[in-house]
């Protein structure tokens, strides 16, 4: 769900995990949700959505999935059809842990994801989206850790990526990170 400054809405994406089902999209004005009439869009699971500040659109990403291996796929939605954009980059899809935040500082999205490879989780990965393609930016944070990712635009808008590095339920601990525009700075522990 994201936040649409054009149409002043909250916007929901529903897929249906069961592949090949048709997509759903969702307005709600402040009163109530109504459903949108859409045209075209991913075949597969959308697992994050933003608001692409270049084209105005809404940008999802979506799971083109085979066996137990899902490729990423970057879509459009104009407000009344999907488009797959095509774009020499994709990052690596995660069902679980991917989050398309605006960065206040450069006005692009920003799409903070991790993934898993055969030796298990990787450490999250920050890309960011022109219009056009994805640039992969940095890695933060701790293969095997489990990534909570929280991408929020306080008074100051701020964007931040938490980390559980717990090694048990009775001794929490959180590493914190800000995104600078360029990097991510540590804020905690």
């Amino acid at each position: 769900m994201t936040y649409d400054p054009d149409l002043r809405e909250m916007v929901l994406v529903a897929s249906d995990i069961h592949f090949r089902a048709p997509i759903q999209v969702w307005v709600y004005d402040g009163t109530a949700w109504r459903q949108r009439g859409v045209s075209g869009g991913p075949a597969s699971p959308v697992a994050t959505i933003g608001v692409d500040p270049h084209t105005r659109t809404l940008l999802a990403i979506a799971g083109d999935c085979s066996g137990f291996e899902c490729r990423s796929q970057t879509w459009s939605w104009d407000g009344d059809a999907w488009r797959q954009r095509r774009p020499t980059q994709e990052p690596d899809f995660a069902f679980h842990s991917m989050a398309l935040v605006p960065d206040p500082i450069s006005g692009r999205l920003l799409l903070v994801t991790t993934t898993s490879n055969s030796l298990g989780p990787a450490p999250m990965q920050t890309w960011s989206w022109d219009g056009r393609d994805w640039v992969v930016l940095q890695l933060i944070g701790h293969p095997g850790a489990d990534l909570k990712i929280v991408g929020a635009t306080g008074d100051h808008g701020a964007v931040f990526a938490f980390e559980d590095v717990s090694r048990d339920f009775n001794t929490p601990r959180l590493n914190a990170w800000e995104w600078t525009g360029s990097a991510w700075r540590t804020i905690a522990p």
